[in-house]
């Protein structure tokens, strides 16, 4: 049973790279030892899921080609961390990919 599930992207994806090879770089410096796996763009849909049915019966059917093409101006970085039984986010910045955003 997986512990999260997420959702990988694909396309054009280089800024995205980018921004982790920066994010990665950064706390380098500040003493975190860097990501020994390679980067995978994803979002993160549910993390420590508890699935009532078997997961592969429920994605089973579905037509992937459905999901629309989207574009994505921003992405922002959460802190996460186990407080209590609650998992708490808390947003620390927001990475704009267009320099004529807001």
């Amino acid at each position: 049973m997986p512990k999260g599930i997420i959702s990988r992207f694909d396309g054009e994806t280089d800024r995205l790279n980018g921004l982790q090879a920066g994010i990665d770089s950064a706390m380098d410096k500040l003493g975190f030892p860097k990501e020994k796996r390679s980067y995978k763009p994803h979002v993160t849909i549910g993390q420590d899921v508890v699935l009532k049915r078997d997961f592969k019966e429920i994605v089973g059917g579905y037509d992937y080609r459905s999901i629309p093409q989207i574009e994505v101006g921003s992405v922002h970085l959460f802190k996460s961390e186990q407080i209590g039984n609650k998992r708490v986010y808390t947003a620390l910045h927001e990475f704009k990919f267009r320099q004529d955003q807001k």
